[in-house]
């Protein structure tokens, strides 16, 4: 039909849905912006306290991520289910080296997705929020002020020596968190695309990155370049050197030109509209004849 195609909410439940039949009952984060293909078999979700995903990346990644400081069997080497030490949000590289968390001859760390904690963890938190009146004048990160906390290694030099509405926050975070663990699962076989910028989203469903055939299943996204049709409901060309367009549950007439490099969601093309190349058209109704110029 018409309207083929799935919301990045969709993709999300999708990729996450073999989660709940293996978790113990608890609450599940997942960021809005990323698209992960992973084995939910990588991870025992049953364990208590937190559990997380952790992502084999490159350290430039590790910059502008969490990562996880891991704990290394005898010879130095990371165990199948290796304990987590600590948890430290956006460091630089003399903190990663600082903490032993940088890998593969200091090229790789193990970087932050989404993460799970049960239910007697969600009451430690619903405890704190009693004790503050239900009230928080500032945000908290479900990651940085949250994972942080946990590990044996964990401390209190992330919060500062301030006595801002943050730093009390994060130091009633702290005491309700501590001593809680920290399990990973190492998803070595995964793959990660954030999708939370214009050119992320351009690049991602426009067929210049391996994400929609690699989304679709496909078993390797180097296959002879052709038009296909993947099971999340999403046209895509497998050509990685040349942009196409995409059409998200869209009406888009067969009069209408749609440039390279541009995205259509939710939204109905009259006949005769041009819109042109780096376009992002989302919930739109575009009437016949116009022309939206590239970029």
């Amino acid at each position: 039909g018409p309207f083929q195609g799935c919301s990045m909410l969709e993709m999300c439940f999708g990729m996450l849905c073999g989660i709940p039949e293996t978790c113990t009952p608890g609450v599940l984060i997942k960021c809005g912006d990323d698209v992960i293909i992973f084995d939910t078999n990588d991870c025992d979700w049953s364990r208590a306290g937190f559990t997380a995903l952790a992502h084999r990346s490159t350290k430039e990644v590790a910059f502008t991520h969490g990562v996880f400081c891991l704990e290394n069997g005898p010879n130095g080497e990371l165990t199948e289910k290796p304990r987590c030490r600590r948890f430290t949000h956006k460091p630089s590289l003399e903190r990663l080296r600082a903490y032993g968390a940088l890998y593969n001859d200091e090229r790789e760390a193990y970087t932050d997705s989404t993460f799970f904690f049960d239910m007697r963890t969600a009451s430690a938190l619903l405890e704190w929020f009693d004790s503050v009146g239900r009230t928080l004048s500032c945000e908290v990160d479900a990651y940085g002020d949250f994972l942080q906390a946990l590990g044996p290694e964990a401390d209190e030099s992330y919060i500062g020596s301030g006595e801002s509405e943050l730093h009390t926050a994060r130091r009633g975070l702290f005491k309700a968190l501590r001593g809680k663990e920290l399990n990973v699962g190492l998803a070595d076989r995964s793959r990660f695309w954030h999708i939370g910028t214009l050119p992320e989203v351009l690049d991602h469903f426009s067929g210049i990155s391996s994400f929609l055939p690699e989304a679709a299943g496909l078993p390797d996204a180097r296959t002879p370049w052709q038009y296909m049709q993947g099971p999340h409901g999403l046209g895509y060309y497998l050509e990685a050197s040349q942009a196409k367009s995409c059409v998200i549950c869209s009406r888009i007439d067969p009069g209408a030109q749609i440039g390279q490099r541009t995205v259509v969601e939710y939204s109905e093309v009259a006949s005769g509209c041009n819109i042109g190349t780096d376009c992002l058209v989302s919930s739109c109704s575009v009437p016949s004849g116009v022309s939206i110029p590239a970029g």
